[in-house]
Order: C-alpha cells, then sequence, then structure tokens
C-alpha cells in the first residue's frame, strides 16, 4: 500500500511539474540582435516632411481611433493618382484648391483584428505623396499589418502610415516600421510573432 501511495505522489508531483512547464513555456520572440540584423530589409521610419509638424500621441490611444488592424499581401506595384480635395468653403476652394497627388498599393487582406473584413477582400492601401519616402516602401509579396480606418477616396480604399504597421517576415515575426518607444509603447511588439502581434493589438482596440 505504501509503494502505492508513493508511485501516485509521485504520478502527481510529475503531472503538476510538466503542467508548470508548459503554461510558463515562453513564446518564440526575437531578440535585438535577430531584429537589429532585419532592419535593412525591415527599416524604421522615423522622419516626417519638413512642411508637415507631428507630435507623438500615445499608440494606445491611436488605437482607440481606429478600426481595425488587417494583416494584408500587396498584391502590385504602387500606383499614382491625384484627387481635388475641398475644404468644404467654396471661396476658399476656388483661390485656393487644387488637385492633390496620392499614391495607393493594391493587397488582399488575410485577417484583421475586428473581423470587419471577409478573407480574400480585394483593397487598396494608399498615402499622400507628401509622405512618400517618409512612410514603408512596399512591393509585391510583401506582408504588412496596418492600422485601417474608414474608406478614402475610392470604395475599399484605405489610407495607410508608418504608425501602426509592422512587416511580417517571412518566417511569421513582426517588425514595426515605426519607432515604438517615441510612440510611449509599453509593450514593444518587434519581434514577436504574427499570432502575438494580432492577439496584442486587438486587446489595445
Amino acid at each position: 500500500m505504501k509503494k502505492l501511495l508513493t508511485v501516485f505522489a509521485l504520478l502527481v508531483l510529475c503531472c503538476g511539474l510538466f503542467l508548470c512547464c508548459v503554461q510558463t513555456k515562453e513564446e518564440p520572440r526575437l531578440d535585438e540582435l535577430q531584429i537589429e540584423a532585419l532592419r535593412e530589409r525591415y527599416p524604421v521610419y522615423t522622419q516626417d516632411p519638413p512642411t508637415v509638424d507631428t507630435y507623438p500621441v500615445p499608440f494606445k490611444k491611436l488605437c482607440k481611433r481606429i478600426d481595425t488592424f488587417a494583416y494584408v499581401e500587396i498584391t502590385g506595384e504602387i500606383q499614382y493618382y491625384s484627387k481635388y480635395i475641398s475644404m468644404g468653403d467654396a471661396a476658399w476652394d476656388a483661390k485656393n484648391g487644387s488637385a492633390s497627388s496620392f499614391y495607393e498599393y493594391p493587397a488582399v487582406v488575410i485577417d484583421d483584428t475586428e473581423k470587419l473584413f471577409e478573407q480574400g477582400e480585394k483593397i487598396t492601401i494608399a498615402s499622400n505623396m507628401m509622405f512618400y519616402g517618409y512612410e514603408p516602401e512596399l512591393s509585391p509579396g510583401m506582408k504588412v499589418v496596418f492600422a485601417a480606418t474608414g474608406e478614402w477616396h475610392k470604395p475599399k480604399q484605405y489610407g495607410f502610415s508608418k504608425i501602426g504597421t509592422y512587416y511580417i517576415t517571412e518566417d511569421g515575426f513582426a517588425l514595426s516600421a515605426f519607432d515604438e518607444k517615441l510612440y510611449q509603447m509599453k509593450k514593444p511588439l518587434s519581434g514577436v510573432t504574427l499570432k502575438t502581434l494580432m492577439r496584442e493589438l486587438g486587446k489595445l482596440k
């Protein structure tokens, strides 16, 4: 009987140790050296156009203003277009109004944090030409997560910027396109897996 109790106690102990190990197992994450080695391919953009005054707002506050974080694959080359933007004042528009230039990338949605998109939905992501060179330069086949808010100038077109954009590497790790420290992120996400990134960004919404 004592032997049975001893064996039972050992089994319970082993099970407890096993569960402890499973629960405390850390998710894979790139270290600082690995992140730095990838930065030539996935750069951080820290500058803004000289004509634009910006003030870094805490990232958590910015997250409350967006609709969803979308994980997309870029499917085509950059495209350029112009659009007349009205300021809502006819007199001002007549005197000062002019066409503004923009650029956009076609993309397909893979997933998003708030489930506002259908998987496989085709969209475009766009930015003003004044930010060209100050925002991530994308190319066909690249995968990124970006902050999407409302439709822009066209149906299924969404504005994007470096803030809230994460490159997704070929092996599924996330690297920010913006300086996370500058935007007061208490828990930087560069180096985490895509799964962890989407979960954590979802919490911030």
